[in-house]
C-alpha cells in the first residue's frame, strides 16, 4: 500500500523506482494474491 501512496505523491516512475531498488515484488492487481492459497482463501 505503501507504494501506492508514492505513485500517488510522486508518480508511478518513481513507485516502481522505489520496488525495483528495495527489491520488491510489487503486485498492483489486487485479484492476483501469492498468498491466497496459503491462506486457505481460494
Amino acid at each position: 500500500m505503501a507504494l501506492a501512496v508514492i505513485a500517488d505523491l510522486l508518480g508511478m516512475e518513481k513507485a516502481e523506482e522505489t520496488a525495483r531498488t528495495s527489491e520488491y515484488c510489487w503486485h498492483k492487481d489486487a485479484n492476483q494474491d501469492p498468498f491466497a492459497k496459503s491462506a486457505d482463501l481460494i
